[in-house]
């Protein structure tokens, strides 16, 4: 007999039967959903490391290294934007990815090697210069925008799937994003290792800017912002001056420094170049001594205060301010009249408190000629300048600090002075380096008509630049263009020009504190030019903490 009681338990068994089915349904659903979730984030890991690989065929790079590794790395990233909790963990893990193709692939497609850490921090210190620089690079840069940009609305794609998840409940993935970002932190933090601050050329985009950040964070940014430098400070005495300095036979009356700019030893037809940059000076080398050089720095801002400073190691940035070996202070010693005649923008030249400002009595700019404070000038109207130095009467130092080789190459020259072309950034490069070699011709000439009294005139340039296969830029030690820069020597004063080439003809390549060492003793001090077989290039910052090279001959 069928009781009400019975119909209700089997009434509530098919309830449950039901319920039972339709749990294990939305489960089964559920599941084969995330699994084709956490497929898409693979194959979208495997689309990303292919354009990589595209962008190396292209540009004829040596293949990924660990190609694995750098896959497990996207497929990470992407399984959080994918599955994260918080939308912040899937913007940070977008850019991360994005940035890391931006960053990377448009460094090398300019400098043809990675991003390194301290670039970082210059790319926010030097912005203006930048993106001064990146108005010639439209073209250079298409690709590698391209290219980001896919990857950029590709990972925003995959963020737009992460909607009705009931898998974002989960911490789980955030928690994985905030291990992934701290282990190269850590990793640096505890190792002295420098390996990270310029990542391989084997290491895939994302590998490269996932060690540089993690170096950038633990000890680049730490290093800049609270000086916790590497190197201890680096110090000198002030020369002593000869007895009867101011004879002709101990100093030199007219010491002129054209100090250039960007000026790499590769593109000049006196080092044998293959086209005919330098005419002047290829016809000098008999009368001159012309050599390549160890530039002080990769960047202005610590190549010309150590120059002007005399100074041979890092970190010398204490010892700039005791002003002890500063050749402008040395100059106004011995009687000479101090001139500094730059054709660099004034709001560039904020490195003058470091050159010794207080001691130029002669100070003139683009202001001074009528430029605005963000203007260059052309550096041929600098030699009016110089013919206001009374040159035939008294003593006088002199610095002629070109624009020079400064990107952008187009506008270094005039119309009617490109004559190699503007068909390419060598062309342009090329140009400014001819063009330079005229001013010092020109500089050369106006010595021997203006005086018969002694004179030494120097020309170097501050640091390197490669220029090469549509590529160019400066700033690292890890390429000899960027710091290998020439010098050239020219004097009619007989006795010190002959010292300066015994000194100096033996070497083969010399040092930027060699020269600053001749300049000093030609002013009439006991400062011993030095040797040639060990000196040092230093990196982007005076205190040595982003990397420095070791010379030896």
């Amino acid at each position: 007999m069928i009781t009400l009681s019975l119909i209700k338990k089997r009434i509530l068994l098919i309830i449950n039967g039901a319920k039972l089915f339709m749990v294990s349904y939305f489960n089964q659903r559920t599941f084969f959903k995330k699994t084709r979730s956490v497929a898409f984030c693979f194959f979208m890991a495997v689309f990303f490391i292919s354009l990589e690989v595209f962008f190396r065929k292209i540009y004829s790079m040596e293949a990924v290294g660990r190609i694995i590794e750098s896959l497990l790395y996207v497929f990470l990233l992407l399984l959080v934007v994918r599955f994260s909790k918080y939308k912040a963990s899937t913007y940070i893990s977008v850019y991360i990815i994005t940035s890391s193709f931006l960053f990377q692939l448009c460094h090398y497609a300019v400098y043809h090697s990675w991003l390194s850490a301290i670039e970082i921090y210059l790319f926010f210190e030097k912005i203006n210069e930048v993106f001064v620089s990146a108005v010639e690079l439209t073209e250079i840069l298409i690709l590698p925008c391209l290219i980001s940009a896919v990857v950029l609305f590709s990972s925003l794609y995959t963020s737009k799937l992460r909607r009705n998840l009931s898998e974002r409940q989960s911490y789980f993935y955030d928690v994985l994003l905030v291990i992934f970002i701290l282990i190269p932190i850590l990793q640096v933090l505890f190792s002295n290792s420098m390996q990270d601050a310029s990542p391989s050329l084997r290491y895939s985009v994302i590998k490269a800017q996932y060690k540089v950040n993690g170096y950038f964070f633990a000890r680049t940014l730490p290093n800049q912002l609270f000086g916790m430098g590497m190197n201890t400070s680096w110090g000198r005495d002030e020369p002593v001056s000869m007895n009867g300095w101011e004879k002709d036979d101990n100093s030199i009356k007219n010491i002129v420094i054209i100090m250039g700019e960007s000026q790499n030893s590769d593109n000049m037809g006196v080092f044998g170049y293959k086209k005919n940059t330098t005419p002047f000076l290829s016809k000098m080398t008999d009368v001159a001594v012309i050599k390549k050089t160890y530039a002080a720095g990769t960047f202005t801002d610590v190549s010309l205060p150590t120059f002007f400073n005399m100074i041979d190691s890092p970190d010398g940035t204490q010892h700039i301010f005791s002003w002890k070996s500063n050749l402008f202070r040395l100059a106004k010693n011995h009687d000479y009249k101090t001139h500094f005649f730059s054709a660099q923008a004034r709001d560039t030249m904020a490195l003058m408190s470091r050159l010794g400002l207080q001691y130029i009595d002669d100070f003139k700019d683009p202001l001074w000629l009528g430029y605005d404070a963000n203007s260059s000038a052309q550096d041929n109207e600098l030699l009016p300048l110089l013919d206001d130095v009374n040159i035939s009467g008294g003593r006088n130092f002199v610095i002629i600090h070109q624009i020079g080789s400064h990107g952008p190459y187009s506008t270094r020259t005039l119309t009617n002075e490109k004559h190699f072309g503007s068909a390419s950034l060598e062309d342009e490069y090329n140009n400014s380096v001819l063009k330079t070699d005229n001013l010092i011709r020109s500089v050369y000439e106006k010595l021997i008509t203006f005086t018969s009294d002694n004179w030494l005139l120097i020309y170097t340039s501050d640091h390197g630049q490669y220029v090469k296969d549509g590529a160019f830029g400066h700033g690292s030690l890890s390429n000899s263009s960027h710091y290998i820069v020439p010098t050239a020597i020219f004097s009619n004063h007989n006795s010190k020009f002959r010292m300066i080439n015994e000194k100096l003809s033996p070497c083969n390549r010399i040092f930027h504190h060699q020269v600053s060492s001749l300049i000093v003793n030609a002013m009439g001090y006991i400062e011993p030019i030095k040797k040639c077989d060990t000196g040092i290039v230093n990196g982007s910052r005076l205190d040595g903490s982003a990397g420095f090279k070791v010379i030896r001959q």
